[in-house]
């Protein structure tokens, strides 16, 4: 939730981080964000992976995303830009059931419509899951 709104329920939104993974926009929690800069120069998990995609687009510029959990930092690779924006609480949608039962995306939680696209809402703690067992490997 944006601080300050929990006294304005009509202005409840939720701050995230979007990005492009494949051809579709996704996006995550903000407050799980602690920042963004270039790739590093080791190998990092890249977004694409992670989410189970077999699309990976090396021709777009990418950036290193900084995930906290636990006190711990992981790193993703993402392809630029990113952007952090609010949504409104109103535009987010739980996934129907049919698509829940049926849903191959690794931590697919929600959907969002704006005016200008349709967002794939992704758990930041599913996510962290994903980087831990890629680093793991």
């Amino acid at each position: 939730m944006i601080p300050g709104s929990e006294n304005h329920p009509e202005s409840t939104a939720l701050a995230l981080v979007e990005f492009k993974a494949g051809r579709f926009d996704f996006a995550i929690e903000a407050s799980g964000v602690r920042g963004s800069e270039a790739l590093p120069d080791y190998d990092i998990p890249e977004i694409e992976t992670l989410l189970s995609l077999s699309e990976v687009n090396n021709r777009a510029a990418r950036l290193c995303l900084s995930l906290e959990s636990g006190g711990q930092i992981h790193k993703i690779s993402v392809a630029a830009p990113i952007a952090l924006f609010s949504l409104p609480a109103a535009a987010i949608q739980p996934l129907p059931p049919a698509l829940k039962a049926r849903c191959r995306l690794p931590g697919l939680r929600a959907l969002a419509l704006t005016k200008e696209k349709f967002i794939l809402l992704i758990s930041l703690q599913d996510l962290l899951l994903r980087c831990k067992t890629a680093w793991s490997q």
